[in-house]
């Protein structure tokens, strides 16, 4: 099934950030109802085989792969500090940059020379954070589950019908997420 001009921008719109809601939005789709229509959107067959399609097709031409990404954070993450230093009769050294492994390379952000007042000079390096690192790892592996608790009026008990359709939870969705 050959998509609308509309639904061809809503796909090309889902890749920049994969948010439905944004990307109704910005391919044309009424704000009042971006919420509804990104859903919508998402649960047609042949918007969904485009989206994966794209993302495919995204992922083999710039050759960025989530797997990519999670080697280069571990990279970062699990990078040793005792890999750049070399001691010899009580005096730090700096390993030399092409002894460096291409592991260790990849955590260096930045390599400054500082010139001393008594005309030597030294060089600094400075580090991906480590840390942002391990919180995008962690993340990734579902190790932060955020919670959200959900009440009714007045902070109590939700009343629900015994069945919503979609577009009916969808609406109650739209309108809580609106308020926000």
């Amino acid at each position: 099934m050959k998509l609308t001009a509309r639904q061809q921008r809503f796909v090309e719109e889902y890749l920049v950030d994969l948010n439905a809601a944004q990307a109704a939005k910005r391919a044309g789709y009424s704000e009042k109802n971006m919420w509804v229509i990104g859903y919508e959107n998402l649960r047609k067959p042949a918007i969904a085989d485009a989206i994966q399609d794209a993302l495919r097709e995204r992922s083999e031409r710039t050759r960025v792969t989530q797997d990519r990404v999670l080697l280069e954070l571990a990279r970062i993450a699990f990078a040793d500090i005792a890999n750049f230093l070399r001691y010899n009769h009580g005096k730090v050294t700096l390993v030399p940059f092409d002894k460096l492994s291409a592991d260790d390379r990849a955590v260096i952000s930045q390599v400054t020379e500082v010139a001393h007042p008594d005309g030597s000079s030294s060089v600094q390096l400075r580090f991906h954070k480590k840390l942002d690192a391990l919180n995008a790892i962690a993340k990734h592996l579902g190790m932060f589950v955020e919670r959200k608790i959900i009440t009714g009026a007045s902070g109590g008990p939700i009343t629900l019908a015994t069945q919503f359709s979609d577009e009916e939870l969808m609406a109650i969705i739209g309108r809580e997420d609106s308020n926000e």
